[in-house]
């Protein structure tokens, strides 16, 4: 027996600890899903719904995402990649900085001629 939801071995989906999670909060056992998760007509699984239509070894699974969210390797590769941004914000001005100083330059040349 294999779980749709996080693709595990030995129970279904609705018994699932991922469950309540994806699951509107109703009286129904079955659950609707919430709107920013549906159910992969291909591989069953649950993805986000903006990865429907995508081929199933290209679109995220939910829990696949919530683990590795939920992990340590997330909070350091998240710390890698605002230090790369902020890298980068530091070699490229402003642009809004960089079109006020010209236009500041081009009305003080008017203004020399």
């Amino acid at each position: 027996m294999k779980c749709h939801n996080c693709g595990g071995e030995g129970h279904v989906s609705r018994e699932c600890a991922w469950h309540t999670e994806l699951t509107e909060p109703a009286a129904d056992p079955g659950g609707k899903l919430k709107a920013q998760f549906k159910r992969c007509p291909a591989c069953q699984a649950i993805i986000y719904a903006w990865d429907l239509g995508l081929p199933c070894d290209t679109h995220r699974i939910v829990a696949d995402w919530q683990a590795y969210y939920n992990s340590g390797r997330f909070v350091t590769d998240s710390a890698a990649t605002r230090e790369h941004a902020n890298r980068n914000r530091d070699q490229h001005p402003d642009r809004r900085q960089q079109a006020a100083r010209q236009v500041t330059e081009s009305r003080a040349a008017r203004e020399l001629a």
